[in-house]
Order: structure tokens, then sequence, then C-alpha cells
């Protein structure tokens, strides 16, 4: 028994990082599934995304490289027929295909696209409504955040094993979604308890878009997970520079001035402007005044070095954990060649097609270009 045990002691010190050695001694990763893991993270994780897309160039610019690669101008459909393809090129470019009247097919791609990327997740409805001219089909998508999902639904709901929102059949998969009817962030704009609760929906009338990294995931985070932290301290790194460099260029001239009650007072060494006011911060090209033995002095800071390296460095690192090369995170190509940029986008352009063939294609618009084949049939189309 105890040579069994020595024996199981020497395999599980053959790998370093299974060792409780000091440097890993806060290391304590959680256990859970992928869906308990994101579900945990994901509604914080997406505030702040958001909120970096909207005030950090870097992360906004991280999802327009994303939409603007993997999606483009559309991704477009192949039909056996003519008459298959003139219908489906007269609904996809057409705003008729939106809910909300806004965009084309092609412009909801992009949408839903920007919308995984931001936020990790999103969901298209597919709603049937009286065909029209405009739209013979009578097939509209509805984009939706990830925020409508009522993640508070568990357990049993309805007669139906329920995890985070999504009601699960006999073998895991996704048979309906409870949705919110309007944005929970929106619910004040809209006082009265109908707006509030959600309802299930068929998982056949409902797209979830998001990319499936581990089995069993049926949720995903972000895109910005593993940078949003970096980002972030390099924009307040940047910001003290920015403060430093300030107080850098505040080069003033101190003029003490000849007065015996400055040597005694209470008010001595205090500095003044020209119009007699205490002055507690420096300007550029400031004149200040002070009573003393009479002289003139000179305040200039002293300049720092260059941070160019760390910053350049921190966004290789942002750059790398987005998927992406430096210079399409940052836009600097003044180290940069044909070759070195060629051979940098090729492993990207490999990840685009994983995300287009993998995600875009099989859960986004292989499913529309179906249910409009099927809902242009039974109208007899």
């Amino acid at each position: 028994m105890i040579d069994r045990l020595r024996t199981a002691w020497r395999v599980f010190c053959g790998y370093a990082a299974a060792q409780d050695l000091r440097s890993s001694a806060q290391w304590t990763p959680s256990g859970g599934s992928a869906t308990t893991e994101v579900g945990a993270a994901a509604p914080t994780v997406a505030r702040r995304a958001r909120d970096a897309v909207r005030n950090d160039p870097y992360a906004a610019r991280i999802v327009d490289l994303w939409t603007g690669n993997a999606v483009g101008a559309g991704i477009t459909t192949r039909w056996p027929d003519q008459a298959h393809a003139d219908a489906w090129r007269r609904w996809a470019d057409s705003t008729a295909c939106d809910a909300e009247g806004r965009l084309d097919l092609y412009g909801l791609q992009a949408l839903a696209m920007r919308a995984v990327v931001e936020s990790g997740e999103c969901f298209v409805r597919l709603l049937l409504v009286t065909p029209s001219a405009a739209n013979p089909i009578g097939l509209r998508l509805q984009v939706l955040e990830s925020d409508h999902l009522d993640t508070a639904c568990n357990g049993i709901v309805a007669g139906v094993p329920t995890i985070q929102g999504i009601a699960l059949g006999e073998a895991g998969e996704p048979i309906g979604y409870w949705l919110h009817r309007i944005h929970p962030g929106a619910s004040w704009l809209l006082p009265g308890a109908a707006w509030l609760g959600s309802e299930r929906i068929p998982a056949s009338d409902v797209l979830h878009i998001y990319r499936k990294r581990r089995p069993g995931q049926l949720r995903d985070v972000s895109w910005l997970a593993p940078v949003l932290l970096r980002l972030r301290d390099l924009g307040d790194y940047e910001s003290a520079l920015l403060m430093k460099a300030k107080i850098e260029a505040c080069l003033a001239a101190v003029v003490t001035e000849e007065g015996e009650e400055a040597l005694t007072g209470a008010a001595a060494g205090l500095l003044k402007d020209a119009q007699g006011r205490t002055v507690e911060s420096f300007e550029p090209g400031m004149i200040l005044y002070r009573r003393g033995m009479g002289s003139v002095e000179v305040v200039n800071p002293s300049g720092g070095g260059s941070h160019a390296a760390f910053a350049r460095r921190a966004l290789e690192a942002a750059a790398v954990g987005a998927g992406l090369t430096y210079d399409q995170a940052s836009g600097d190509l003044t180290q940069a060649n044909y070759s070195s940029l060629r051979a940098g986008k090729i492993e990207f352009r490999r990840l685009c097609e994983q995300v287009q063939y993998g995600m875009l294609i099989p859960v986004l618009v292989r499913p529309i270009a179906e249910r409009f084949h099927a809902q242009g049939a039974l109208l007899g189309l």
C-alpha cells in the first residue's frame, strides 16, 4: 500500500503545474463547469467591455477589426436556382428583414458580430409577420443583446430543467430561452409588470450566437475578457504620463520682492500672481511673486525618459489576447514591412475562417436561409 502511494506521489509530482510550490500557493482555480463559470462572470465582464468600447480606443478598434474581417460587407448564400437567388436578394438587400426597419441582412450580421465580440453572445429572434410587398416572405429578424436572457430562471422552470434562462432537453440541448421583452436596463422607461417579466421562446425561433470553447458550454463571455484589465492599466498609465508631461511643461518664474514683513509674517513664502491671489498650482508661463530678500528664480521641472517600450509591450499582449496582430490593434506600422505584415495576417485569416465557418455560418447565416426557404415554401412561393 505504501509503495503504491509513493508511486502515485511521484507521478503527481512529475507535473510542475500540479505541485504546491511557493509561487503557486495562491493559484486556486475554480473547478466549475463552463456554463457555471461563464454565468458568474458574464454580466460584469460585458458591462466593463461595453464601457471600454465606449471610452478606450484600442477596445473599440478590436471590435471593429473582428467585425470588419469576419463579416466584411456581409456573408452571402448560394441557391440551386435563380428564383431562390432573386427572392433572397430582394429580401436580404432591403431593410424589411429587420424588425426595427433600420438595417439589411448584412448590417444585421455585422451588428450580431459586434455584440458577440463585445458581450460574448447575442440572440436573433425569427419573427413571422403578415407578408407584404416589401417582405413577401413575412420573416423579420430581431437582434437582442445578451442582457435579454433571464438568467434568474434556474432549476425546474415550467416543468423543464433550466440553466441561466436556457431550457434544456434530455440530451442537454437548448429547447427554449427565457427572454425579457425589453432590455432590463430600459425597464424603468416603461413601468408596469407586463414589461418586467420574461417569456419562454422556443429554440426554433431563436438563434443563440456565441463561440463555443468548451464541451457543454451554453454561453460565452466577452472576447475582451483576457485584455480588459491590461487595456485599463495602459489607459491609467497614459493618463499619468499626460499629467506628468503637463507638470514638466510648467516653466515659471518666481520673483521675490523685498519686504521686511515677509520675513516674520504668517504668510511668508506664499506665492501670489500679479493680482495678489494665492497660487496653489502651476501653469506654463506663470510669473509668481512672493515677499523676501529680492531675487528671481526659474522653475523648470525636469523631463522624464521615453515610455514607448512599455506601451508597445502592453499593446502587444492585448493584441495577442484579442487574436490580432500588434499593427492591427495599435495602427503602428513604423517597424513593419511587407513580409512581416503578410506573415502576421496568415494566422489571423485562419482565425477569421474558424469564426466564419465555425460560428457565423452554421449558427447565424444557414439557419436564417433555411427558415427563409421553409417560409417561402409554406406560402407557396
